[in-house]
């Protein structure tokens, strides 16, 4: 089983040219892009599906539209601002410095 995201992608890209180009037929287009299956780090498995290029992951039962794997599924809610600036005045001289050096 492939584990790499982008390995998964470009293989499915020369399979879907493949089919396109009728170098294979449908049942084995279907099989191969279904073999393409991977795990990520949570134990979820993915899949691109066959007939549109989107990823899938198995909810237990069946297969549901997702996110590529690895992309962050997390919104920024919440912007806090900091009490102190983030850099002291030293710092701020040494950023100048490098950056006039640059």
């Amino acid at each position: 089983m492939p584990a790499d995201v982008n390995d998964i992608e470009l293989r499915y890209a020369k399979l879907k040219t493949q089919y396109e180009n009728s170098d294979l037929n449908y049942e084995t287009y279907i099989r191969a892009v279904d073999a393409l299956r991977m795990q990520d780090k949570n134990g979820i498995y993915w899949q691109i599906r066959a007939n549109d290029g989107k990823w899938v992951r198995w909810d237990g039962s069946t297969w549901v539209p997702g996110k590529r794997p690895g992309t962050c599924h997390r919104r920024i809610t919440e912007i806090k601002c900091r009490e102190e600036p983030p850099f002291k005045d030293q710092e701020l001289q040494d950023l100048a410095l490098v950056s006039s050096i640059s």
